[in-house]
């Protein structure tokens, strides 16, 4: 299970506190060899979300 994190700060309120944006991590299996370059790899994930990061593991 993912645990999202914050900077405590001494003006944290947890009732105020509304989470906008979580981080995910998307899985491409069985995805053809000729689709593993990174503009490949951008167009699919602007189609999910706005990327953040890519990372590419054989």
């Amino acid at each position: 299970m993912p645990i999202i994190m914050k900077l405590w700060t001494d003006d944290f309120d947890f009732h105020a506190e509304i989470l906008q944006t979580i981080p995910i991590w998307v899985r491409l299996p069985n995805l053809p060899l000729n689709s593993w370059g990174m503009d490949s790899l951008s167009r699919i994930g602007s189609g999910l979300a706005v990327p953040l990061y890519l990372t590419i593991v054989p």
